[in-house]
């Protein structure tokens, strides 16, 4: 099991990219409907790899955060949540901070693209924490908190 700290961590972190997720699905139908700023034909190329790459962070942010949060209630063991099937990839891809400051972009847009790699962060420090030697046990630096 693991400690409280560490559960309201992955609760909250929960919580942040299920909003994440639900609030670019609804900023990305609404481009798509012609209801946000409009892309001319160059910037809705850029447009799409930028939504690609938050879709992206999200997604192995998810998977990351539920199999811990299996793990913690023993749907599965620490050891396969911490497998390679589990681990967050994509690296070159999610922690690149490439289209945050394209000013062609809409600015809400690059709000979520700034959350989005920031939340992945924060996870990619836990994970390697968790992985480190000796694996985390129970407890969290006070700075994960801070992120």
């Amino acid at each position: 099991m693991m400690g409280n700290r560490t559960m309201m961590f992955l609760e909250r972190s929960l919580s942040e990219t299920m909003t994440l997720l639900e609030e670019s699905r609804v900023f990305l139908a609404r481009v798509e409907a012609g209801e946000e700023e409009s892309l001319t034909e160059g910037r809705r190329m850029g447009f799409h790899a930028a939504s690609m790459r938050l879709a992206a962070r999200l997604s192995e942010v998810m998977c990351w955060l539920l199999a811990q949060k299996a793990a913690d209630s023993g749907e599965m063991t620490p050891e396969q949540a911490l497998s390679p099937a589990f681990a967050l990839s994509n690296l070159d891809v999610c922690a690149s901070a490439e289209g945050e400051e394209d000013e062609s972009l809409p600015e809400r847009f690059r709000g979520m693209m700034r959350q989005s790699r920031i939340l992945y962060e924060r996870v990619k420090r836990l994970d390697e924490q968790m992985r480190g030697d000796p694996p985390l046990a129970l407890r969290l630096p006070e700075d994960l908190f801070d992120a």
